[in-house]
């Protein structure tokens, strides 16, 4: 499930996508192709099961192509878990 429809993307500044366990590569790839566009993004990761080294390792893509844009990107309330994986990875900064 994705919490921004097109119509919406055009309209705001900053756009969040919602991520859930069970969407998480596609959410991503949104979350992604906004970047790309220039937007700046909000990941908001709900409920548990987002904690896993590819979900980490695609943040952390995200967090440098968004870098690389000029462009923002948040990853908002994360999972306990991931907090954990990204501190151990190094990543806690980028996230």
């Amino acid at each position: 499930r994705l919490s921004c429809m097109a119509a919406e993307a055009a309209r705001a500044a900053v756009v969040v996508v919602r991520v859930s366990a069970v969407d998480v590569p596609a959410a991503l790839a949104e979350a992604a192709r906004l970047l790309g566009q220039g937007r700046d993004v909000v990941v908001a990761l709900e409920g548990g099961g987002c904690a896993d080294v590819g979900t980490l390792g695609a943040l952390a893509r995200l967090a440098l192509d968004g870098r690389r844009a000029g462009v923002r990107i948040e990853v908002r309330a994360p999972d306990p878990a991931l907090g954990a994986l990204a501190e151990l990875a190094g990543l806690a900064d980028v996230l």
